[in-house]
């Protein structure tokens, strides 16, 4: 239990300098002012009880120009059913159009849709006829 007592008072000995240097170089002690704020007390008031300078109010960087939300490349890695799909894309963009930070439709470029799909065609104009004809179907 001694040996306890002892480590205890080498802690708060040690604490209490670091606070008197801290102090002497002006620097703000942030666990009084948590502990203030905690017991519902403003930092300024905190800091005129502890005998310090209230801390430096520091200023919020500027808020950013709103960005568009615009996706501009698709890939559908659905080779069974992808063509299947492509129908869903007409429109996208219409209720973005209501939106204040809207660029307009004339300035916004189209995505890229990238479709992966299969064909019974070997590659060339077969396949693209093939492909032609299987999305009309849907």
């Amino acid at each position: 239990m001694r040996q306890q007592d002892k480590e205890a008072r080498r802690r708060r000995e040690a604490a209490k300098k670091g606070k008197e240097a801290g102090e002497a170089a002006g620097l703000v002690d942030v666990t009084a002012q948590f502990e203030a704020l905690k017991a519902g007390e403003s930092s300024s008031s905190s800091a005129a009880v502890s005998g310090m300078p209230p801390a430096p109010v520091l200023e919020s960087p500027p808020t950013p120009e709103p960005t568009s939300r615009l996706i501009s490349h698709f890939v559908m890695n659905l080779p069974g059913s992808a063509l299947e799909f492509l129908d869903a894309y007409n429109g996208c963009y219409k209720p973005l159009l209501d939106q204040p930070d809207f660029p307009g439709k004339d300035e916004v470029e189209m995505p890229y849709v990238h479709v992966h799909c299969f064909s019974k065609e070997p590659e060339g104009d077969p396949a693209m006829q093939d492909l032609c004809k299987v999305s009309m179907r849907t």
